[in-house]
């Protein structure tokens, strides 16, 4: 269902996304664009890997449950995104 999504975004829409257009599949395009270009670089990753290696052991479980927050609310952010689009395709639709 959610799949069927971005099967819809196309090489238009990422070209639109370059020119700053603005709708809910530029902005999922965008903010997609964002995480991997930001948070999944191997050097960010290497780092990160590195921090939490020293860190581990001084971390309590509260505080790993803070970072796990921080994690599952960009990934909401895209979600929500995708359901955006689901949702106006479906209107479309009917």
């Amino acid at each position: 269902m959610k799949i069927h999504i971005l099967k819809k975004i196309n090489f238009f829409n990422i070209i639109k996304s370059y020119f700053c257009f603005k709708d809910k599949k530029i902005n999922l395009i965008n903010m997609c664009n964002n995480l991997v270009m930001k948070d999944l670089r191997v050097e960010r990753i290497l780092g990160r890997l590195y921090e939490l290696e020293k860190l581990y052991n001084l971390l309590s479980k509260e505080e790993l449950s803070k970072l796990n927050f921080y994690i599952d609310k960009k990934i909401s952010r895209i979600f929500y995104y995708i359901n955006g689009i689901y949702l106006d395709e479906k209107k479309r639709i009917r």
